[in-house]
């Protein structure tokens, strides 16, 4: 859209220089430029909804990318705590490591 702006500018200063210009199909050509600019808005319009769609569904994958990181680590280490759990040595040794003795 933006590097067509000139080219619509451009097109829209034609028609105006022939409006000014007394051109016998003025009229006509005011209810073009008109209606190109309308046109031009609703497509505006539709190109920043659809970055607006785009961004959101980016923050989406995003945010599935971010959960599913979590829960590979929190399942490492509910495995890990499982593994731990097992013989009733491992919780006292467990015990001294947490407290570093």
């Amino acid at each position: 859209m933006d590097a067509r702006g000139e080219t619509f500018q451009e097109f829209e200063d034609f028609g105006n220089d022939l409006i000014r210009n007394n051109h016998y199909e003025g009229e006509n050509i005011k209810n073009k430029l008109i209606e190109m600019q309308q046109l031009r808005d609703d497509l505006e319009r539709a190109w920043k909804a659809r970055q607006e769609k785009l961004d959101q569904c980016l923050e989406l994958q995003l945010f599935n990318r971010d959960c599913e990181t979590a829960e590979q680590w929190m399942k490492s280490r509910e495995n890990a705590l499982k593994d731990d759990g097992q013989h009733p040595d491992s919780v006292e040794a467990a015990i001294k490591r947490h407290e570093g003795t």
